[in-house]
C-alpha cells in the first residue's frame, strides 16, 4: 500500500473527526445513566436481543443497537513467502520446480469493498456475516533462471463469517475477533481460505458532545497454504532478455529431464511468439512474511445508530486500511 494512500486515509479520518456535526448524545456502553433515565429505558424495553440485554440494562449498562448493517472498505500490501513450486505446460505432468526458480520479492495488494451484517446475541457475543468483492494484484519478482517481474491482477467475491467478544473493566473495553474468508479470485482455481485473530484495549471518551473510541491492538492472518490455478503464459511472462541468454543456459544444463521438458515448453512459446495460448498449470504453497501486525484505531458516534470507524495496521511488511460506516438498530 503506498504512503500517498495512507496520507490520504490520515486527512479524511481527521476531516470526519473534526466535523461540527450536531447528533444526539450517546455511548454504546453507557454506564453513566441515572435511576430515572434506567427505568425509562426498561418502560419501553421490548428488545429480542441481545438475549439478557433486559439484566444488563437493569443494571444500569446500556448496550449498542443489537443488529448493525455496516459498510466496509479495505485495502492492504504484504510480502508473501513462496514455496514448493510445481509447474506444467499445456497437457504436460506437474514438474517440481521449487529448486530452480529462485524467487524475490513477492508483493500481494488487496482492495475488497463488502458489506457486513451483525447481531449482538448475547451482551459480550456478536457475529457476524461479511460479503464482498476483492481485486488482487500480485508483483513476482524472479532472480533465476533469469531475472525479470511478473504481474498478475485477479477479482472475484469474498464471503466470510465470524464473531467477535467483547467485555469491559474499569472504564475500559477490550474485544477479541476472529473470522473465516473465501475469496473465489478468477485465476484461481479454489477459493482462497483466510483466518485472521484480533485482539483489541481501547477506551471511549466524549468529545464535541459525542462519544469516541480509541483503541490499539494486534491481528494475526493465516493463509491457506496451497494454491493451484492456471494461467496464460502471456498474463504472467515477459520475453528473456537478451543478455540472460549465457546464464539461461547455465541454468538449463542443470535441470532434471523433467524439468527440461517444462523449459523447453515456455521457451518455445516465447520463441514463437505463442504466449496468449500457451497455458500454464501450477501448485504452490505461500505465506505471509508477516502475519503479525499492529493496529491503531478510532470510532466517532454519531448517533446511537450512526458511526464511523476507522483502522490503520502496520508492522513489518504488512500495511492495511479499514474504512467502515455502520447503521444500527434493535431488534
Amino acid at each position: 500500500m503506498s504512503k500517498k494512500r495512507i496520507i490520504i486515509f490520515g486527512i479524511l479520518m481527521v476531516a470526519v473527526f473534526a466535523a461540527p456535526i450536531r447528533a444526539q448524545q450517546y455511548s454504546d456502553l453507557d454506564m453513566g445513566m441515572s435511576t430515572e433515565e434506567r427505568d425509562e429505558l426498561l418502560r419501553k424495553y421490548n428488545n429480542i436481543f441481545p438475549i439478557f440485554g433486559r439484566k444488563v440494562l437493569e443494571r444500569g449498562i446500556r448496550l449498542p443497537a443489537s443488529f448493525g448493517i455496516n459498510l466496509n472498505y479495505f485495502a492492504a500490501s504484504q510480502k508473501i513467502l513462496i514455496s514448493n513450486i510445481a509447474i506444467g505446460v499445456n497437457d504436460s505432468e506437474l514438474v517440481d520446480l521449487s529448486s530452480v526458480i529462485i524467487f524475490e520479492d513477492v508483493l500481494s495488494e488487496v482492495e475488497n469493498v463488502n458489506a457486513r451484517i451483525d447481531l449482538w446475541v448475547l451482551p459480550f457475543l456478536n457475529v457476524y456475516g461479511i460479503f464482498g468483492q476483492s481485486w488482487a494484484t500480485t508483483t513476482v519478482n524472479i532472480s533465476a533462471p533469469f531475472t525479470f517481474q511478473s504481474i498478475a491482477k485477479l477479482k472475484g467475491s469474498s464471503n466470510g463469517v465470524g464473531f467477535t467478544v467483547a467485555g469491559g473493566l474499569q472504564g475500559f473495553w477490550f474485544a477479541f475477533d476472529t473470522n473465516w474468508t473465501w475469496s473465489n479470485l478468477d485465476l484461481l482455481e479454489d477459493a482462497v481460505r483466510t483466518r485472521t485473530f484480533g485482539l483489541r484495549v481501547g477506551k471511549k471518551f466524549r468529545w464535541r458532545d459525542k462519544s469516541v473510541a480509541l483503541w490499539v491492538g494486534a491481528m494475526k492472518m493465516d493463509l491457506e497454504s496451497g494454491t493451484e490455478g492456471t494461467v496464460t503464459l502471456s498474463e504472467v511472462m515477459p520475453e528473456i532478455p537478451p543478455e540472460a541468454g549465457e546464464r539461461y543456459q547455465e541454468w538449463y544444463d542443470g535441470l532434471t529431464l523433467k524439468q527440461k521438458v517444462i523449459a523447453d515448453g515456455i521457451k518455445d512459446a516465447i520463441d514463437n511468439a505463442d504466449l496468449g495460448s500457451t497455458q500454464v498449470h501450477y501448485v504452490l504453497d505461500k505465506r505471509p512474511l508477516t502475519p503479525w501486525t499492529m493496529n491503531i484505531g478510532a470510532q466517532l458516534e454519531f448517533s446511537r445508530n450512526w458511526q464511523f470507524r476507522a483502522e490503520v495496521n502496520f508492522l513489518g511488511s504488512r500495511t492495511s486500511i479499514l474504512a467502515n460506516l455502520v447503521y444500527r438498530f434493535d431488534l
